[in-house]
């Protein structure tokens, strides 16, 4: 189960959200999103568990919790199989 993590302080680092989300067993995969050029976090992270069990504990527990005085936003991922292709805007 894939969750979306926002609203996370632009100093808030990879290891700091992998030791707190890390409090439940299974978690697979976890990226902290940043910009290209800059390398500065976007404000938004995915983490994912094997199973849904522990996803739904980590969503109870974590949103709405404070990491350095923001508030975390946790919540089901939407996951799409195929995003469709950008428009150059040309006709």
């Amino acid at each position: 189960m894939k969750l979306h993590i926002g609203n996370i302080h632009t100093e808030v680092q990879e290891e700091e959200l992998k030791d707190l989300f890390s409090k439940y067993e299974g978690l697979t995969s976890m990226t902290l999103v940043k910009e290209r050029d800059s390398g500065k976090s976007r404000g938004f992270a995915f983490v994912e568990y094997q199973d849904k069990k522990n996803a739904d504990s980590a969503i109870k527990e974590f949103d709405g919790s404070s990491l350095r005085g923001m508030d975390l936003k946790v919540s089901l991922a939407n996951v799409s199989s195929k995003r469709p292709a950008r428009s150059s805007g040309l006709f």
